[in-house]
């Protein structure tokens, strides 16, 4: 699931939803994403960002998540640049979410090779120092 989170769906969240921090849910794991290009006969791993890897909180929807997640990096974008470590405060990051049985997949990718690096540095950091 994908969507962006307008300015008024942003506005209409609550203090506590404002203060969700979106990965105290345990990580159960961060993995890298890749895409596969091919140019002539040669295959390209390209870094795309992090999957992390959360369990479902009682109650928690996907479109939820999407909604809280998506303005939390609107948040970190328009914020002080550099205050956040978080893999949602990455410029051009994109966000999408799964669910799969017990556990939410939530893909932070970014086109940019450097971006999505650092998507996965942070995401990493998330969650050694978080959930997981």
């Amino acid at each position: 699931m994908h969507s962006r989170a307008s300015r008024a769906e942003c506005a209409a969240l609550s203090t506590d939803e404002h203060a969700h921090e979106p990965f105290t849910a345990p990580v159960v794991s961060v993995e890298p994403l890749v895409r596969r290009d091919v140019v002539g006969h040669s295959a390209l791993h390209v870094p795309e960002g992090a999957r992390v890897v959360v369990l479902a909180e009682r109650g928690t929807t996907i479109e939820w998540l999407d909604r809280v997640l998506e303005c939390r990096a609107q948040y970190d974008a328009e914020s002080e640049p550099g205050r956040s470590s978080s893999p949602l405060a990455v410029p051009s990051v994109e966000i999408r979410i799964r669910a799969l049985g017990p556990t939410f997949h939530i893909d932070l990718t970014s086109r940019d090779r450097a971006a999505a690096d650092e998507i996965l540095r942070r995401a990493r950091l998330v969650a050694t120092a978080g959930g997981g």
